[in-house]
C-alpha cells in the first residue's frame, strides 16, 4: 500500500517517550506525530521499528515489532482511505476494547471521525455509564423502534440463525454512501474471518457504504498491550473477567457466557423470561402469517421449555428434547384455519 507524501513511515510515540536504540545509545525523545528517526521519518525503518518495539512493555522483542508494524499499518490505512468527499470517516462506537482502540489509533492518524453509538437498549449499565462519562464526543443514536424487548413482542425472540435485532440495533447505518470505521477483528471467530476478507470492503447489504477495519488482523493480547501501552482507560467490567461486552443475553454467545451475564444482571434475565412467557400467551396454539400452527408452540409444551431451548444453545430441537427426555413433539405443520378450496372439498365429500 503506497505512503501519503510527507507522513511518516513508523508509528506515532508519546509526547516525551523516551526510546533507546542500543548499547551506549541515551535515548530520544519524541515529538507528537514524527517517526523516530525525526524528519519524515524514512530512514532505517527496520533499526526504527526495534527502538519502538523496546518501548512497548513486551517481553519478546519479535512481538513488539510485530505490534509496531500492525500500528503503522493501521494508521497508514486510516490516512489512505480518508473519504475524498471532505465528510469525515463514520465511526462504530460501541464502548468496547476494540471501539477505544480504534478511536486513539484515528486520533494518532489526525483524521476526521465523527463516533456514532447505537443504543441498544440492552447493553450493561456500567458501559453504558462509561461511554457517557469518558467519551462525551460520541453521537448517541437512538433505536428507531424503541426498546428491545417491545420490538421483539412484534418480531419475535432473535436468534443465532434470525439476527433481526443485530440489523435493527447495532448495525444500522447513518446515512448513506458514508466510510464506516469498525473494530471487526477476525481472531473474535471462524465466522467473522470468512466474512470478512479484507481491511477494506463494500457493504454487502449497502453497496455504496465503505468498511474500513484498521484493527481486522490483530489478536486479543495485541489489543491489550496498544490499551496499556497508550494509557487508554477502559471499561471497568473487563477486571471483572468478562471478555466481550455488548447486548446482555446476545443468542449469540455461548449459554456460559449468557448465564455468566444473567448472574451479574438478574434483572436483564427476568425481562427476557418475560418476554418469552408474554409471546408464549399471544401465540401458542394461533396461526401465524402463513396460516401454520406458531413455531414455539408446535415444538415445546410451555414457554418454560421453550425458553431453556433458547438458553441452552438453540441446538435442533428434536435432538434437545431427547438429550433432556423429553417426549418427542411430531407436530408437521399444519393449517389452523381451513381455506375456502378446502372447505369445498370437504362439503363435496369423496
Amino acid at each position: 500500500m503506497g505512503l501519503l507524501p510527507g507522513r511518516p513511515r513508523v508509528p506515532v510515540v508519546p509526547v516525551g517517550k523516551r526510546v533507546h536504540r542500543g548499547p551506549g545509545d541515551s535515548g530520544q525523545t519524541c515529538e507528537e506525530g514524527r517517526g523516530l528517526s525525526g524528519g519524515d521519518g524514512r530512514k532505517g525503518e527496520g533499526m526504527i521499528l526495534r527502538a519502538y518495539a523496546r518501548a512497548l512493555p513486551l517481553k519478546d522483542e519479535y512481538d513488539a515489532i510485530r505490534l509496531g508494524f500492525l500500528i503503522q499499518r493501521s494508521v497508514t490505512l486510516l490516512w489512505v482511505n480518508v473519504p475524498k468527499d471532505g465528510r469525515p470517516y463514520v465511526g462504530a462506537f460501541s464502548g468496547g476494547k476494540d471501539s477505544i482502540v480504534i478511536k486513539e489509533l484515528a486520533r494518532m492518524a489526525g483524521v476526521p471521525v465523527e463516533w456514532h453509538y447505537h443504543q441498544t437498549t440492552i447493553d450493561p449499565p456500567e458501559l453504558v455509564r462509561f461511554i457517557r462519562q469518558e467519551h462525551p464526543d460520541v453521537v448517541w443514536d437512538k433505536p428507531k423502534h424503541g426498546n428491545l424487548f417491545i420490538r421483539a413482542e412484534k418480531k419475535g425472540f432473535p436468534t443465532w440463525r434470525s439476527r433481526w435485532c443485530c440489523d435493527e440495533y447495532k448495525e444500522s447505518s447513518v446515512g448513506a454512501s458514508r466510510t464506516e470505521i469498525t473494530g471487526i477483528r477476525i481472531a473474535e471467530g471462524e465466522r467473522r474471518k470468512r466474512t470478512w476478507t479484507q481491511c477494506v470492503m463494500s457493504h454487502s447489504k449497502k453497496p455504496k457504504t465503505l468498511i474500513v477495519m484498521p484493527i481486522r488482523l490483530w489478536s486479543d493480547e495485541q489489543v491489550w498491550e496498544f490499551i496499556k501501552y497508550r494509557g487508554i482507560n477502559y471499561c471497568s467490567l473487563y477486571d471483572e473477567g468478562f471478555k466481550r461486552l455488548g447486548c446482555i443475553g446476545c443468542p449469540l454467545i455461548t449459554p456460559k457466557q449468557r448465564q455468566f451475564e444473567f448472574d451479574r444482571w438478574p434483572g436483564f434475565e427476568r425481562r427476557w423470561k418475560l418476554l418469552f412467557r408474554r409471546l408464549w400467551a399471544a401465540r401458542s396454539g394461533k396461526p401465524d402469517r402463513n396460516g401454520n400452527e406458531w413455531w414455539g408452540s408446535r415444538h415445546c409444551d410451555s414457554w418454560e421449555e421453550l425458553w431453556d431451548w433458547w438458553n441452552g444453545g438453540q441446538k435442533n430441537i428434536s435432538q434437545w428434547r431427547l438429550d433432556r427426555g423429553l417426549r418427542l413433539k411430531i407436530a408437521p405443520k399444519k393449517r389452523c384455519t381451513t381455506t375456502p378450496a378446502m372447505a369445498g372439498l370437504m362439503e363435496a365429500g369423496p
